[in-house]
């Protein structure tokens, strides 16, 4: 703000953000046996997937005065 003239410079701002997940897992298990030996086979895939668009606008607005004058008539 000018103090000595009142105006006030103002900026505004738009800030825009759309997002989108995807998420998969799977999970296999397999028991066998070879002879006497016992065994647990564990196997697992995981995929994800994320995609963000943002989006950031910013520009000038009007000045605006706060200097504030009164006027009297007499």
């Amino acid at each position: 703000m000018n103090e000595t003239t009142g105006e006030l410079n103002r900026v505004w701002t738009d800030n825009r953000a759309n997002s989108k997940s995807y998420s998969l897992q799977t999970n296999l298990i397999g028991k066998f046996s070879t002879g006497s030996i016992q065994h647990t086979l564990l196997v697992g895939v995981e995929l994800d997937r994320e995609t963000q668009d943002n989006a950031n606008f910013e520009d000038f607005a009007p000045s605006i005065n706060l200097t504030f004058q009164v006027m009297w008539k007499s």
